[in-house]
């Protein structure tokens, strides 16, 4: 069996509103954190996640992948292009990163 792997769901974080403010434009971000004051240029595609994403409705990578790709036929993405996207934002603050179910990888 392979190794345990965890799949996640995000969410935007508690109070964003009231910390971050931020400007998105094809797909880029520029992010300005109140809180330490920070400001943040974050690479395509970033502002679409953030777009993507709310309090409210939490979504798997798989979930992302295929809106984005959805709204960004151009420049397909792939679940390993976007974890690094996801992981960024969760260190900034702006997702929470959810565990759904942990699993073992079924042998080939």
């Amino acid at each position: 069996m392979g190794p345990l792997t965890v799949r996640c769901q995000y969410r935007v974080s508690e109070f964003v509103a009231e910390r971050f403010r931020w400007v998105s434009w094809d797909g880029e971000v520029v992010l300005y954190d109140k809180l330490t004051g920070g400001t943040h240029r974050l690479a395509f595609p970033t502002g679409i996640v953030l777009e993507l994403v709310s309090a409210e409705c939490q979504k798997s990578v798989g979930d992302l992948v295929s809106e984005l790709n959805a709204v960004n036929s151009l420049s397909p993405i792939s679940e390993d292009q976007l974890l690094p996207c996801l992981d960024t934002l969760c260190d900034l603050g702006l997702l929470t990163s959810i565990p759904c179910e942990a699993f073992q990888p079924l042998p080939r």
